[in-house]
């Protein structure tokens, strides 16, 4: 009987922990300030924006296209032999690194291209 009564109390006790670990993910509610600053903000620029819809609103060659070409000449990079790193690092260099090209982003463009 002891045995029922200590899985009884233990049972509870971890309901009640999971009752307040659930109770600690709900977002506080936002202040009177936070309210009025919003309220300005749509007054300000008409409506609210997100962080998500800031970053949305770069172009799609910034959000997913440089950084998977960055990705691939790093790794295409890794791969090449140093002195042919280094020499298209010298012409980029020398042409004046156009749109910002580093040697790794070159070369990515190059073997996508091709």
């Amino acid at each position: 009987m002891g045995l029922l009564y200590a899985s009884i109390a233990l049972g509870m006790i971890a309901a009640c922990g999971v009752f307040i670990a659930m109770w600690s993910f709900n977002p506080a509610p936002p202040s009177n300030a936070d309210v009025v600053e919003g309220r300005l903000r749509v007054y300000e620029t008409g409506l609210p924006v997100s962080l998500t819809e800031m970053e949305l609103q770069a172009p799609f060659g910034e959000r997913v296209l440089r950084p998977a070409i960055q990705r691939l000449g790093r790794f295409l990079e890794q791969t090449m032999p140093e002195p042919a790193r280094r020499r298209i690092f010298l012409d980029l260099h020398l042409a004046g690194r156009p749109g910002g090209l580093s040697a790794g982003d070159f070369i990515a463009v190059r073997y996508v291209a091709t």
